[in-house]
């Protein structure tokens, strides 16, 4: 059973304001699905993928080096990106 999530119910769950949420909609970040009433709706693997975006923000990713991250497949990329993180975090 694929459980919904609501744009509020999210917001609650991860500590993520519901305008962030939208913005992150908004630019692609992340893509929630809609029902015919246009309200947004995240699933458990949304759940995930916010968590690594917030874990990422709070590091001082920034959001296009994220979207980019999230967009490629390569693994050492997303890597490389955790180590810059916390060199520029260490300093």
């Amino acid at each position: 059973m694929n459980r919904r999530i609501s744009l509020s119910e999210m917001s609650k769950l991860l500590n993520i304001s519901k305008h962030t949420l939208r913005y992150y909609d908004k630019i692609g970040l992340i893509t929630p699905s809609y029902d015919s009433n246009g309200y947004r709706y995240y699933s458990i693997d949304h759940y995930y993928v916010l968590s690594t975006i917030k874990l990422l923000r709070e590091m001082d990713v920034s959001i296009k080096d994220i979207k980019k991250s999230l967009n490629d497949d390569n693994l050492e990329d997303f890597v490389q990106l955790l180590v810059d993180s916390k060199e520029h975090i260490d300093i």
